[in-house]
């Protein structure tokens, strides 16, 4: 939307929207320094942390001084060039605005975005399914396979937001995973260093399903909620494997050998 010579982001997503009119206070709660030059211990679990996060996925990357930056840099980089983007892709039921959409005729389809947003939203979906739906809740004591889980959680109302799902060690650690997958392409040369780090994450988020992984995530944590966060994880990475396979065969060959 552009007024009075200032270009704005206009969300159409409801869940999102609300987390962004929440950002701006966890923000400032995140830059708070005391007086003796110490950081204020905040709860990491909380609002600060899922800020922390959309800020770094979604806005940062995208930020540019002016129009004639962005130009320049659209040029040289294929993840600012523009992509359709279909809201209903990933889930059933989306927190879509719906009189949005319809002012765009019909099924609301035809919405575009830039590729680094399309994929940065994309890994997102993965842990904001993971959470679970309203008719399909992740519960730990539920015996079904994660693939089958990952399948559940396409249908009804996501419950999550996609922020602050991991964190601790874990977070470092899919946080490097997201840096090579979000890429255009994967090089030869990396794919053997990727495949051993998506074989380590699962390896600790299993480890940690079984009671053994609170060290990947913050001290304090219980062992039953370790081992909730541990398999909804597992849950993300499965779907993480199935969204983004098809972006290159490297993507592909990392996807299927080791989610």
């Amino acid at each position: 939307m552009a007024q009075q010579g200032a270009i704005f982001l206009h969300c159409l997503n409801s869940q999102l929207q609300q987390q962004f009119v929440e950002a701006e206070d966890s923000t400032i709660q995140s830059a708070k320094v005391k007086v003796e030059g110490f950081v204020n211990h905040l709860d990491v679990t909380g609002n600060v942390a899922k800020t922390t996060e959309l800020l770094d996925t979604l806005v940062r990357p995208n930020l540019y001084e002016n129009v004639k930056e962005y130009l320049e840099t659209s040029v040289k980089n294929h993840l600012c060039s523009s992509v359709a983007l279909n809201p209903f892709r990933y889930s059933h039921h989306p927190p879509i605005m719906h009189s949005s959409l319809s002012e765009r005729g019909g099924g609301g389809l035809l919405w575009y975005t830039s590729r680094s947003i399309e994929k940065a939203t994309r890994w997102r979906t993965c842990f904001r399914d993971c959470e679970g739906t309203n008719r399909f809740p992740i519960l730990y004591e539920n015996k079904r396979s994660i693939q089958d889980l990952a399948i559940d959680v396409l249908n009804g109302i996501p419950v999550g937001c996609g922020f602050g799902v991991a964190f601790g060690l874990i977070h470092d650690l899919i946080e490097q995973l997201q840096d090579v997958l979000l890429k255009d392409v994967i090089y030869a040369k990396d794919i053997k260093s990727t495949k051993e780090l998506i074989t380590m994450i699962v390896a600790e988020l299993v480890n940690g399903m079984k009671g053994s992984g609170q060290k990947l995530f913050i001290k304090g944590l219980r062992k039953d909620d370790a081992k909730l966060t541990s398999k909804k994880l597992l849950v993300a990475l499965s779907l993480v494997g199935k969204r983004f396979a098809k972006d290159s065969a490297h993507h592909q060959q990392v996807s299927i050998r080791s989610f």
